[in-house]
C-alpha cells in the first residue's frame, strides 16, 4: 500500500474496499458465534510427567555413576 502519496493511498483503499469489508465482516460474524457451537479446548493432563521423569531418572543415574550419566546427557 503506498502510504508516501496521499492520492495512490486513496486509490488504493478505493480499489481494495471490497476486500477489506468482507474481511471485517468474517471477523465480525466469527466473534458472534455462541460459546455452544466452538470447539472445547482439551485439557492435557499429566504432561509434567513426560518432563520429570527422565529428569528424575538422570538424577538418580548421576548419583550412582557420574561417568554413565555424563555420557548418556553428550
Amino acid at each position: 500500500m503506498p502510504y508516501k502519496d496521499p492520492e495512490r493511498k486513496k486509490e488504493w483503499e478505493r480499489l481494495h474496499r471490497p476486500e477489506r469489508l468482507a474481511r471485517r465482516r468474517e471477523l465480525r460474524r466469527a466473534q458472534t458465534i455462541p460459546e455452544s457451537t466452538r470447539p472445547v479446548a482439551v485439557e492435557e493432563t499429566g504432561g509434567n510427567a513426560g518432563f520429570l521423569l527422565p529428569l528424575l531418572a538422570g538424577g538418580a543415574l548421576a548419583a550412582y555413576n557420574p561417568n554413565l550419566a555424563w555420557l548418556l546427557a553428550v
